[in-house]
């Protein structure tokens, strides 16, 4: 099966918001206190994630699928999420409309400018590097 950049990663972010469902159950945890179950805030926040999701791709792919991105990226934005007061009115179509721009801009097949996704130098390829 040969998926694009764009629907592997709405799939996965489809993946990482149910993912996240628990969180809004467990006292104390941000989903709980301060975004809520069933509310607006809840619904912007799981397409929030599948938006997100697209952005991690094209961090992932224009990073050499460097991990420490992602994981710098994930980070940064639970440090925002805890501490930068916006609405999530504001927030999370953010996080839309930049895996828009990103698609538009990089296009879904790969999320690059090149129709092929970086791939890490083998140690017996010489080719490349």
């Amino acid at each position: 099966m040969d998926r694009s950049a764009l629907g592997a990663s709405v799939l996965l972010g489809v993946v990482w918001a149910v993912w996240h469902l628990p969180l809004f159950f467990v006292e104390g945890s941000f989903q709980r206190e301060f975004v809520g179950f069933a509310t607006r805030g809840f619904w912007l926040f799981m397409i929030g994630i599948v938006a997100l999701s697209v952005i991690f791709t094209w961090v992932y792919n224009h990073t050499s699928r460097s991990i420490l991105g992602i994981i710098i990226l994930h980070g940064w934005v639970n440090f925002v999420s805890n501490t930068v007061e916006v609405a999530d009115e504001y927030y999370y179509p953010a996080w839309v409309l930049t895996a828009v721009l990103i698609t538009v801009i990089w296009g879904a097949k790969t999320l690059r400018k090149t129709g092929d996704v970086p791939r890490p130098l083998l140690p017996t390829d010489t080719s490349r590097g």
